[in-house]
């Protein structure tokens, strides 16, 4: 894929991502949430998490969330349905840390992959994350 063609993907998968905040998560990651109102960590985002779908979510925050730390989707979409809480009230301030800590991380490796050009897919990213944090500790 070209710079122009991969440009006018991106174009087009902004018009349906949903809103950046919001949702399930509601604001209670201002940080991880500064950094996505940026439009570098924007595309990045876009390019590490360019074969997935954000439709189901109904903020990048929640995708982004839900996405690295699967074990929520199921409380997200109960959320969603009105059949559950939102997720600010069932994250302990502990868990809070950790989980923006987290996505702060894994929104600066998409930057310099997105930089650098090297994603294959979401899960290698993934991969790559948690090899990242793993080697951190």
């Amino acid at each position: 894929m070209t710079t122009s063609q991969f440009k006018q993907v991106q174009a087009v998968r902004l018009e349906t991502i949903p809103q950046l905040t919001g949702g399930a998560t509601a604001s209670i990651f201002p940080e991880v949430e500064k950094l996505l109102f940026q439009r570098e960590y924007q595309d990045a985002l876009l390019y590490v998490a360019r074969h997935k779908s954000m439709r189901k979510y109904r903020s990048v925050m929640d995708f982004i969330f839900c996405e690295l730390h699967t074990e929520w989707r199921r409380a997200c979409h109960r959320y969603y349905t009105d059949k559950g809480q939102p997720l600010r009230n069932l994250i302990t301030p502990r868990k809070w840390e950790l989980f923006n800590e987290r996505m702060l991380a894994a929104l600066e490796i998409a930057h310099k992959l997105h930089q650098q050009q090297r994603c294959r897919s979401w899960s290698w990213y993934c991969e790559m994350f948690e090899e990242s944090l793993i080697s951190a500790t």
